[in-house]
């Protein structure tokens, strides 16, 4: 009888820790499994802005189109190149003519001379728009939730007005403040890095990238 009592005794603190450190180790796990289900539940229920109406009414890119507008996009190189190699960014670029064109990737692009559509010919890569003409800035700086941009809903527009050109590549933006914003996070090529790999991210497949054919600003606004 006695040994039993002693054994008792012995085993009980045993049990004692054995329950304590039990249970405790269940209330983690258990805290833990409500946190992790609450930020499911979070990220399950973030959602991106709805996508603008004048986006889904009507494609911003279609195939064989004009690339915003018809605008002769090599005129920003040659045409507004300053002799000290910059560019005059104040300068806005004009509407190409409708029988000086060329077909690059099944979309069109227009051109204020021979010469210009002879240039892009060449190496039609250094002048398209970066990013479809899209602006630069909603593609490389705006995200969820408070963004809608995404592959199906590209945006914002371009606008002819407010430009860049960065490491010889043109970048278009919606206004000026977008274009600001844009210049201030080049921070080496870090905003460009990210604008090109969400790009890639969103049009990796080898497909047509969709330049921007309807959603384009042709006024100084």
């Amino acid at each position: 009888m006695t040994d039993q009592r002693i054994n008792f005794l012995l085993a009980t603190p045993l049990l004692f820790l054995f329950i304590l450190f039990g249970v405790s180790t269940i209330t983690i796990l258990k805290g833990f499994s409500i946190k992790q289900t609450l930020l499911n539940q979070q990220q399950s229920t973030s959602t991106c802005e709805s996508c603008p109406d004048y986006i889904t009414k009507f494609p911003c890119s279609t195939v064989g189109d004009s690339v915003l507008g018809g605008l002769d996009f090599v005129q920003y190189f040659v045409d507004f190149k300053l002799s000290d190699g910059t560019y005059n960014e104040t300068q806005v670029g004009l509407q190409g003519y409708d029988n000086i064109y060329s077909v690059y990737q099944n979309f069109t692009y227009h051109f204020l001379s021979e010469q210009n559509k002879e240039i892009f010919d060449d190496n039609p890569e250094k002048y398209i728009p970066q990013w479809g003409g899209y602006c630069a800035w909603g593609i490389a700086g705006e995200y969820c939730p408070q963004y809608p941009w995404n592959s199906d809903c590209l945006g914002p527009s371009g606008n002819w007005a407010h430009w860049t050109i960065i490491n010889e590549k043109l970048y278009f933006f919606l206004f000026s403040e977008a274009k600001e914003k844009f210049v201030n996070e080049m921070d080496g090529n870090t905003i460009i890095d990210a604008g090109d790999k969400r790009w890639s991210e969103w049009f990796n497949n080898g497909n047509i990238k969709p330049m921007s054919t309807a959603c384009y600003i042709s006024s100084n606004e």
